[in-house]
């Protein structure tokens, strides 16, 4: 069979549809390859809620028999309640702007910053992913940035958290630029690069450089909001308050293309007098609205909140058994795993999960409503795959 898409973040030398899924149940799927397979990756962060849930769908289907369509020169009731609800989750005075992607509200995030400061060079981290967009790209540190001809003239690195553990290495750095400095990028928790997040000695550093220079601070909670890491943002871990916040994924589990950004009150009234020159033709998209809105219905009950903590405190388990042996890291239910080599994804989808490899590192980021029991049964599962791999040769890093 001809194949007349084109693979994302691939080669295109096949024309195979072995990867094909079709979902099993909340929690499983399968291709053509494999029969079974429990979801250790929430698709790609996203699916937070389960591969089907009752109550997004029902929400979607609702919408589709009042408006579908979206148009961003008129406004509609559940948009304004929408934004309501999520700036009261961040706790700060400020107002939302929609997209329809975790890329879009980053690109967006940089270039709304960007008009209201009139400045253009932004910090990132190299162990990053911010999206696939130029702006996102422009700031990302992963592979993923190359050949794109990116402009190299508006963006900087800051000095790793592991070499500037009190951010006194990094203010350095944006003081040498401060007169164009708009602002820095940063995953709180990062996701497919490692699950890295910096010591409490670098946010305290942070809170104090961004208080004596004044710079803008960008969350991008793409992968980290919506309670991955046990609070609803990540940056709220951190008793930090960033000045804009970068949100998509699992903001509709998944099932709508939808993000959005909020943008402190002070960087809003820039544009009081001036235009705001963004917009999407799918800008508060109503099919992405009603999701979003069934999504935080879910957070808010009080069976979510138990399961989100008894599997908490199962991963941290987990992780405290796995740590005498190798090195882990983890924040809610966001886990890597490091290794000495490569391991083949097969291994693990052979014996009936799906997870999320990087180079050497192994990551699992499980829908945050699954059964304490199944999320138990499936990390004993892992655990035994693990051991057994490295007793086959491959040895996975140890804790110094």
């Amino acid at each position: 069979m001809t194949v007349r898409f084109l693979k994302t973040w691939s080669e295109q030398n096949t024309d195979n549809l072995d990867d094909l899924i079709e979902v099993i149940d909340r929690h499983s799927f399968k291709t053509k390859r494999f029969e079974t397979l429990f979801d250790f990756s929430s698709i790609s962060f996203q699916c937070s809620f389960g591969l089907k849930n009752p109550k997004i769908e029902k929400h979607i289907k609702s919408q589709l028999e009042t408006i579908s369509i979206s148009t961003p020169k008129f406004q509609t009731e559940s948009q304004k309640y929408l934004a309501d609800r999520l700036v009261e989750k961040i706790k700060m005075n400020g107002k939302i702007f929609f997209t329809t992607s975790g890329a879009e509200s980053v690109s967006n995030a940089i270039k709304i910053l960007r008009q209201s400061t009139g400045k253009k060079l932004i910090y990132s981290f190299k162990k990053s992913y911010h999206g696939a967009t130029n702006e996102a790209l422009e700031v990302t540190g992963d592979w993923r940035r190359e050949n794109n001809h990116l402009s190299k003239n508006n963006h900087r690195w800051l000095v790793d958290p592991s070499e500037d553990s009190d951010f006194s290495k990094s203010l350095k750095l944006l003081k040498s630029n401060q007169e164009n400095l708009c602002g820095i990028i940063i995953e709180p928790v990062s996701g497919k690069n490692g699950v890295y997040t910096p010591p409490i000695s670098w946010w305290k550093g942070l809170k104090k450089a961004k208080e004596e220079i004044g710079f803008k601070l960008i969350s991008d909670e793409v992968v980290c909001g919506f309670y991955r890491t046990g609070k609803f943002f990540g940056f709220q871990n951190f008793k930090i308050k960033p000045d804009v916040i970068c949100m998509a994924k699992a903001i509709t589990g998944g099932f709508v293309p939808f993000g959005a950004v909020f943008f402190r009150k002070n960087i809003v009234n820039s544009f009081s007098n001036k235009v705001l020159s963004a917009g999407l033709t799918n800008y508060a998209h109503p099919l992405g609205v009603a999701a979003s809105h069934a999504v935080l219905d879910i957070t808010e009950t009080a069976k979510f909140k138990d399961t989100l903590k008894k599997n908490i405190d199962i991963f941290n388990h987990f992780q405290k058994t796995l740590s005498k042996y190798f090195t882990v890291r983890s924040k809610g239910l966001l886990l890597a795993i490091d290794l000495d080599k490569e391991v083949k994804m097969d291994i693990f989808q052979h014996n009936g999960l799906n997870l999320i490899i990087n180079n050497k590192t192994i990551i699992i980021a499980p829908c945050l409503t699954c059964s304490s029991k199944l999320l138990k049964k499936n990390l004993l599962i892992l655990e035994k795959i693990i051991k057994q791999q490295s007793r086959n040769g491959y040895v996975f890093k140890k804790v110094s």
